[in-house]
């Protein structure tokens, strides 16, 4: 993985990024966590929105009727709970692991196969592998930052 490039597509509003194995599963405690599992991608769109798309080829704890009707038990003004989002996480083509945390997703499902396409919208997503004990930090602003120092006297 090159952050350079990175940095690069996205700022150019091209990120594109192809998942060799992908899997989004809820934030729920247990056994019984809704869970997806295929390959898939994440990208940028034009209006700098990041988005996914899983191609799922395995679907753990629901199926087209019970997500259906879990979309219409949802109410109006009713705050969701940690349990309600899910967590994306996956190895790209590169070998770089992803993750993506507080997902919302939507399931689009067709009558002939079993498990759905999913996809929607990431507020963030974290790329690489973390150092055990980082030494440095580097920080990359697309736009103008007024950051808080203290000066040294």
């Amino acid at each position: 993985m090159n952050p350079d490039h990175i940095i690069s597509t996205f700022r150019q509003r091209k990120l594109h990024v192809d998942f060799l194995e992908l899997s989004l599963v809820q934030n729920k405690p247990g056994d019984d966590a809704i869970s997806y599992r295929g390959k898939g991608y994440i990208q940028q769109t034009e209006d700098d929105i990041l988005t996914f798309k899983l191609y799922a080829n395995e679907t753990r704890n629901t199926d087209f009727a019970a997500d259906f009707n879990r979309v219409n038990e949802t109410k109006s003004g009713e705050i969701y709970s940690e349990g309600a989002y899910y967590t994306l996480s996956g190895t790209a083509s590169d070998g770089s692991t992803w993750n993506a945390e507080r997902v919302w997703p939507e399931c689009n499902w067709h009558g002939e196969h079993s498990n759905p396409i999913v996809h929607g919208k990431l507020s963030s997503v974290n790329a690489g592998e973390l150092v055990p004990d980082p030494k440095s930090i580097a920080m990359h602003f697309f736009e103008g930052a007024d950051l808080p120092s203290r000066s040294v006297k």
